[in-house]
């Protein structure tokens, strides 16, 4: 074999090695790290309004920063500053709810589609949010593109005791090579007392997952005494709603959740189109859900219009 061919296919097989540790590395370190806190040095902020026995949450798959249309790559077509303003645009949506917590799903971390900009810490800053979790659902890099994205907590009062939830994957080899769609459970110092939260973003792609994720839910809110709510985006709807999925066994994930789990919705029937949360441009389905255990009652709940991502935003007030 020639000299320079040697060196070519050596040269080569460095490269390869070279990335393989590199994706291992993070590979490696993203399932020993699957979830923190943080805390900005922020001032604190009371809610502005007379009862501040009640909590007013909100849930947003803010579909990481790409915009309102369905189906639109991750991929950004802006430049970072105009990702800046629509990132400015979304905090300001959810500073006007004078919301206490918030639930991001699909909000980038460090990815290369965003130009690596932790969404979640910026939306923070923005709102004046000081306590932050972020749950880490995808982890994927390679030299200079690095994917990293999942779930994040915003709230004004301090976040306690987070701890990762491993769900039952649609497929093994996908969980290994690059993530799953996986949970937290934390719990936040209100004035009232400690409450417990799920962050949610389940799989999208089968309701027999889903099913199995909710009754490990169920599982871990049953032993619990302390009032827990479920928030996120559950790509789930209610059983006899529109588009409603069920599982092998003929279960429903959300139906589960109320019925068997003794999990209460945030939204008051009759069930108009108005409360319908996806996909924002023309909504024909409820796939994000506030729901909760051990608590009084769920007040004034509202989705908000928009086009700033494929999912409408909901939010509603808990009495504890």
């Amino acid at each position: 074999m020639k000299t320079w061919l040697k060196k070519f296919l050596y040269s080569l097989l460095a490269f390869v090695l070279f990335l393989l540790v590199w994706y291992g590395t993070v590979r490696i370190n993203a399932k020993v790290y699957p979830v923190k806190i943080y805390e900005l040095d922020l001032p604190v902020v009371q809610p502005q309004r007379e009862d501040i026995q009640t909590l007013r949450v909100g849930a947003y798959n803010i579909a990481h920063g790409r915009g309102g249309q369905l189906g639109a790559s991750n991929w950004q077509k802006r430049n970072r500053q105009e990702l800046y303003q629509h990132l400015d645009q979304i905090a300001s949506q959810i500073k006007t709810e004078n919301l206490d917590v918030v639930i991001l799903n699909e909000v980038d971390f460090c990815s290369a589609w965003s130009y690596h900009v932790n969404q979640a810490e910026y939306i923070a800053c923005k709102v004046g949010y000081r306590y932050r979790l972020e749950q880490v659902n995808m982890d994927v890099a390679f030299p200079f593109y690095r994917f990293r994205f999942g779930n994040s907590m915003l709230s004004r009062y301090p976040i306690r005791h987070a701890t990762f939830i491993k769900f039952p994957a649609l497929s093994k080899k996908e969980d290994l090579l690059s993530g799953n769609h996986d949970g937290a459970y934390c719990e936040i110092d209100t004035p009232k007392g400690p409450v417990g939260f799920f962050p949610v973003h389940l799989e999208y792609r089968d309701e027999s997952v889903r099913v199995m994720c909710v009754k490990k839910i169920h599982s871990l809110a049953k032993e619990m005494t302390l009032p827990v709510l479920a928030v996120g985006d559950f790509n789930s709807s209610l059983s006899g709603m529109p588009k409603s999925a069920y599982s092998k066994s003929g279960e429903n994930a959300i139906y589960y959740l109320l019925d068997q789990g003794g999990f209460i919705s945030y939204l008051q029937t009759p069930i108009s189109k108005r409360q319908y949360t996806f996909p924002s441009q023309n909504p024909d389905r409820i796939i994000d859900w506030i729901m909760g255990k051990r608590i009084k009652r769920f007040s004034h709940p509202k989705t908000i219009p928009s086009d700033l991502s494929d999912h409408l935003m909901i939010v509603s007030e808990v009495t504890l």
